[in-house]
């Protein structure tokens, strides 16, 4: 009772804001790189279908100047797809996210905040959305809609490497 009373008086809604100005913040990061240092940014992803999946996603992005956009293929791992533990039991542990079993998917994010999902291992389909920003290093939802009941919900977080000569 009291830890449910503490985490309710610490506890707030995030509200949106304007993603343009967020995610300029990554594409300044992306696109200023000292010398001898490559900047991209980490992203995890959960995809919740209701009734249906949880789809989860790990991998970067970077800057690609032709398109002016941020850009990556993640590996994408789903709760339907069940893998075995090896053991010397009859009856064997079950796991969801079966790591031998994951998709290749491409994402592209443009300044405005419009997201693309390219599913690389199913024809190549395609989603296209608007995301919700909250600010930077705060995460970015895509709501569940009418016709569909999933929400999409994701993290950016800097990161940078020696430059390979």
């Amino acid at each position: 009772m009291i830890i449910f009373i503490l985490n309710k008086i610490n506890s707030q809604t995030l509200s949106t804001v304007q993603c343009r100005p967020v995610l300029n913040y990554y594409f300044k990061y992306l696109t200023n790189e000292p010398p001898g240092k490559v900047h991209y940014l980490n992203i995890q992803a959960t995809f919740i279908l209701q009734g249906r999946y949880v789809g989860y996603y790990t991998g970067t992005l970077t800057y690609a100047r032709s398109s002016d956009s941020l850009n990556g293929i993640v590996t994408a791992s789903f709760s339907d797809r069940i893998w075995v533990l090896s053991c010397p039991l009859l009856l064997c542990p079950r796991q969801n996210f079966n790591y031998k079993a994951t998709d290749k998917q491409t994402f592209t994010i443009t300044r405005s905040g419009s997201f693309q999902n390219v599913l690389n291992s199913w024809g190549n389909a395609k989603f296209i959305d608007q995301l919700q920003c909250y600010g930077v290093n705060q995460p970015f939802f895509i709501a569940p809609k009418k016709q569909s009941a999933s929400m999409f919900v994701m993290t950016l977080q800097t990161a940078s490497s020696d430059r390979l000569t």
